[in-house]
């Protein structure tokens, strides 16, 4: 099976906003950092009734810092995205194996065995889905209608540690909710992605 970075959304059950979703997300295309372009295609699926659409590129790798930090700017580019998509329950990025798309029960599920455990960094909720989840804390306003956990980067690697890494960081400060880390004024001398 094949591993990609992607972005899963679990729309409503209106077909407008699912067709919307994909008319949104479909041929997106990003300018890395590294100067590197970042194509982004759509799938639709359906688990139980509820439709899907898994947004997703083959142009990002794993297994390297670089690829990390390629990640990681990519993903903060579609948080951007989420802030004025249409309509959707939940969604959440990161690496998937095979063709994506969830099981909406056995999601509410796993997120209710613990909520503040199980709710990780970048999840996007509905009010309406937070509030069948009941209600866990922890999570700040995403845009109006809708709450997240702060996106934090790629888990392998924090966002402060590459080169460039003040642009990047940039970025990610402009997300709502995000209040960590020093400001631009505040970095050391970036460092190549080998330590010079």
């Amino acid at each position: 099976m094949a591993i990609t970075f992607d972005l899963s959304i679990e729309s409503t059950s209106n077909q407008k906003d699912f067709d919307a979703l994909i008319k949104y997300f479909n041929g997106h295309e990003i300018k890395l950092s590294d100067g590197r372009k970042v194509l982004w295609a759509c799938e639709a699926h359906s688990s139980e009734g509820f439709p899907f659409l898994t947004v997703y590129t083959r142009d990002l790798g794993f297994g390297s810092l670089k690829e990390n930090v390629a990640r990681s700017e990519a993903a903060i580019d579609l948080f951007k995205l989420l802030l004025s998509a249409p309509p959707f329950v939940f969604a959440e990025i990161g690496a998937q194996i095979g063709d994506g798309g969830g099981d909406h029960q056995s999601l509410v599920k796993y997120i209710r065995q613990d909520p503040i455990l199980n709710i990780y960094d970048g999840m996007v909720l509905s009010d309406e889905f937070w509030v069948e989840l009941g209600k866990p804390d922890r999570l700040r306003q995403f845009r109006p209608g809708y709450v997240w956990k702060p996106y934090r980067g790629e888990k392998e690697i924090p966002i402060v540690h590459f080169h460039g890494y003040q642009q990047i960081y940039e970025k990610l400060r402009e997300l709502p909710g995000i209040e960590y880390g020093p400001t631009r004024s505040e970095f050391p001398a970036a460092k190549d992605l080998d330590g010079k």
